[in-house]
């Protein structure tokens, strides 16, 4: 708000800011209310000012989890950002539109939410083919960014209508234009894209570290949204649709903060939901399983992460074929899980295969940014696998010994056997049971919680086999 100039609407919207900042939602309503009065009177409805007025109230009424005003508030905002762009060319009308959209979409106006993405999506390549690269990078990429997050959001629409003809050539769109190595926005492709599953929420992104206030900051922010699930819940009821993003965005957070029981019960909420709302086979249960997954490995409990990713790979297989985007990604991920689990050659050639699929989308030629990142990847998961096998038998192997390390030396055990035992580098494989990790397990979901579990099958992935 610092743009607003107007003192007495400064001074009114300090009223509405001081109220929300100790979290008394009506009261903030109430106060935006009389300042959107006020801006409109002395600026008229299509003011910047008023703009940001109407935004604010748009955000009040989301918490509040009055949807439908949450709704008119950003209809109204829309509707002044094209009026500020008569010719509707201009970033910010496709995210005025792209907001819209979501709001529409909480309130089950599912045929209306998608033609505001099409308009979007409209706009914004139209936006980007009147940009060239070598112009503003900052520009370009701004736009870019906005097209693969509508691009995105309209592919997961028809995917939710099970209309995956048409969402597919836009989520191969994404993968293939996205600038790897900055991340995906989406939680779905969150995995597969940071060499951390989740990033600590103590560190930027760049890795430093964070002050203990910057934290608590942080987390008071983040928690914001177990507030808005809460008003939603008690104004729509428990199952409303309109939980469906809250209850994402606030699994995620538990997962990253490692709250593990209140992750766990925001999940099974969530698979409730989406099941009744899509059904106990969609592509939005499989999701959920995904998000589940990832707190299973978190939580120590990889062999339920390994047996969710397969039921999720089998459930969007049925439906799109296991040479689909998607499927590879629940591979990738059940790699994953069964690197954790300790069985390391299955969890590398799952791995492998979900990269032939991905590679398959990819255009043929040395130069794509996503050849340099794979390899990468498949550097890091040599070495980890390497790394793993040399401390788990370096430890086992240290105990059958008996060796001590002295007092006060600065050695650890490890490197005690590799100094005392030279032909440590040399080894098998061990088994999975000889394994020396202990489990804690802080995640476990029962079989109520999830959908009926396909029996256990092994599909192997091929190259040159042609995509249903």
């Amino acid at each position: 708000m610092r743009s607003i100039k107007t003192p007495y609407i400064k001074w009114l919207l300090a009223t509405a800011l001081t109220k929300l900042g100790v979290q008394d939602l009506e009261g903030a309503e109430i106060a935006t209310r009389k300042v959107l009065e006020v801006a409109e009177n002395l600026h008229g409805p299509l003011h910047p000012e008023t703009l940001q007025v109407v935004t604010l109230l748009g955000q009040i009424t989301y918490m509040i989890g009055d949807l439908d005003e949450h709704a008119n508030a950003l209809e109204k905002a829309y509707e002044i950002i094209k009026g500020m762009y008569p010719t509707g060319n201009h970033i910010r009308v496709a995210a005025a539109a792209t907001d819209l959209a979501e709001a529409y979409w909480d309130q089950g106006r599912e045929k209306d939410a998608e033609n505001l993405l099409v308009r979007a999506l409209g706009t914004a390549e139209g936006l980007l083919q009147g940009l060239s690269k070598n112009g503003d990078p900052e520009e370009w990429l701004k736009v870019n960014e906005m097209m693969h997050m509508i691009k995105s959001d309209l592919a997961l629409a028809y995917d939710s209508q099970r209309r995956f003809g048409e969402a597919e050539p836009l989520h191969v769109d994404v993968f293939r234009e996205l600038p790897w190595g900055s991340g995906y926005s989406h939680p779905q492709y969150f995995t597969l894209l940071n060499s951390k599953t989740w990033a600590s929420p103590v560190e930027t992104p760049e890795g430093v570290q964070l002050s203990e206030e910057d934290v608590t900051a942080k987390l008071q922010k983040d928690m914001a949204w177990s507030l808005t699930v809460n008003n939603i819940s008690n104004r729509m009821g428990k199952e409303h649709r309109g939980l469906i993003r809250p209850l994402n965005r606030l699994a995620q957070l538990y997962i990253s903060y490692r709250q593990f029981e209140p992750a766990t019960e925001t999940l099974k909420r969530l698979m409730s939901i989406q099941r009744r709302l899509r059904g106990a086979d969609s592509t939005a249960v499989c999701d959920v399983l995904s998000l589940m997954a990832t707190l299973s490995v978190v939580g120590n409990n990889p062999d339920q992460a390994a047996r969710l990713c397969d039921q999720a790979k089998f459930m969007r297989a049925q439906q799109q074929g296991y040479c689909h985007l998607h499927v590879s990604y629940h591979v990738y991920e059940h790699g994953l899980a069964k690197l954790a689990q300790g069985y390391l050659d299955e969890g590398q050639s799952l791995i492998m295969n979900a990269h032939r699929v991905m590679d398959s989308y990819i255009p043929v030629g040395e130069d794509h940014p996503w050849n340099s990142f794979l390899h990468r990847r498949r550097l890091q998961l040599k070495q980890s696998i390497q790394d793993w096998q040399t401390r788990d038998y370096v430890e086992k192997k240290y105990k059958q010994t008996g060796l001590k390390v002295a007092p006060g030396s600065q050695l650890t055990p490890a490197e005690v056997m590799l100094k005392t035992v030279p032909q440590v580098p040399q080894f098998e494989r061990p088994k999975k049971e000889e394994l020396n990790r202990p489990v804690r397990e802080q995640v476990k979901f029962e079989d109520e919680d999830l959908v009926p579990i396909p029996p256990e099958r092994k599909v192997k992935i091929v190259e040159g086999l042609q995509r249903k």
